[in-house]
């Protein structure tokens, strides 16, 4: 019961959080994604992130962008981050600066957090923010694909 209600409140939250600001991080090389395509042709549209790693966190990055990874019900989900500033894999994500991708089997899914509330609800996907029970309501808009 007591992950079902935090679940719930993380959801509320996110989509409070999603409905704030008009830019995405990353925007510019969001504009370019499309549902369907693959995760190669989804990194070479984002280019060279602006994430560092090192030690063990290394393959938490993957051509300088986050990539989280879920099995969930017998599927695989990647999630992948874009963002502008730069930073660190250490650091918890962060909904101002980064912008979900969701994968299913190596395919786009859909982006943005609007999108990303609606995949926890739809597949089970756990939130990656760290304080979302804790965050007023900031961070950007992003358009959500789907």
């Amino acid at each position: 019961m007591k992950s079902y209600l935090v679940r719930s409140i993380a959801v509320v939250s996110l989509t409070g959080l999603a409905a704030c600001g008009d830019k995405a991080a990353g925007s510019a090389k969001l504009d370019a994604l499309a549902e369907g395509i693959s995760r190669d042709s989804t990194l070479v549209l984002l280019g060279t992130g602006v994430l560092s790693a090192s030690g063990a966190d290394t393959v938490r990055v993957v051509n300088g962008h986050r990539s989280m990874r879920y099995f969930v019900n017998g599927k695989n989900f990647e999630v992948l981050y874009a963002r502008d500033e730069p930073g660190n894999v250490s650091e918890p994500v962060q909904q101002q600066v980064e912008t979900p991708i969701v994968l299913l089997d190596a395919k786009v899914l859909g982006w943005g957090w609007k999108y990303y509330v609606e995949a926890m609800k739809e597949y089970g996907l756990p939130t990656p923010l760290k304080e979302v029970l804790n965050q007023a309501s900031t961070g950007p808009d992003t358009a959500a694909k789907k």
